[in-house]
């Protein structure tokens, strides 16, 4: 069995916040339904309070890559991928969660055609009218790293929403904008 890992990077390990934030995102993708279109997170370990998640391991290419490569040229293969990503979407919008960072590099595609949303780094549960209490996810930090094109959290500013630029109250919607924009 293979399976795709993530931890936090070297310099933020020392960082309680960060991986608190972590398992809180553990927690929001272990707690999702099943589906062909959401990579599942299987388990997670720690190492030296360092959170380590394990998922399913998706053998084939992101969206960015096939992108790029010129691989996504046909309308129909565009369309199929639009197809599954808002499939995924709806089964984490019912759940009550928004992913609030859908971009090429969080879309996997694997050898069969299937696309399956991954990363739920930045997901957080959605106001509910009903009495059920959710925990939220963690928040958003606006300092900017590296190229400029992600924040401290990992919003990509070139696929958010603009709520979610201006740092307001944002929910399922932005996922739609995003969405579309990939």
């Amino acid at each position: 069995v293979s399976y795709a890992v993530k931890t936090l990077r070297w310099d933020l390990r020392a960082n309680r916040d960060r991986s608190e934030a972590m398992l809180n995102e553990i927690q929001t993708w272990m707690d999702l339904p099943p589906h062909l279109n959401i990579v599942k997170c299987l388990f997670y370990k720690t190492s030296k309070s360092v959170p380590i998640i394990f998922s399913e391991y998706v053998e084939g290419s992101d969206l960015r890559e096939l992108v790029h490569g010129e691989k996504m040229w046909s309308y129909e293969k565009i369309l199929d991928v639009a197809i599954q990503i808002a499939e995924g979407l709806r089964v984490a919008h019912h759940a009550g969660l928004a992913h609030l960072d859908v971009k090429p590099s969080n879309i996997l595609i694997d050898l069969r055609g299937v696309a399956k949303l991954a990363d739920f780094g930045l997901a957080r549960f959605l106001e509910k009218e009903s009495t059920t209490s959710q925990t939220p996810g963690p928040q958003m930090e606006p300092h900017l790293i590296g190229s400029g094109h992600t924040t401290y959290r990992g919003m990509t500013p070139l696929y958010c929403s603009p709520e979610q630029s201006e740092k307001v109250s944002v929910d399922h919607r932005s996922d739609i904008w995003s969405w579309a924009l990939v």
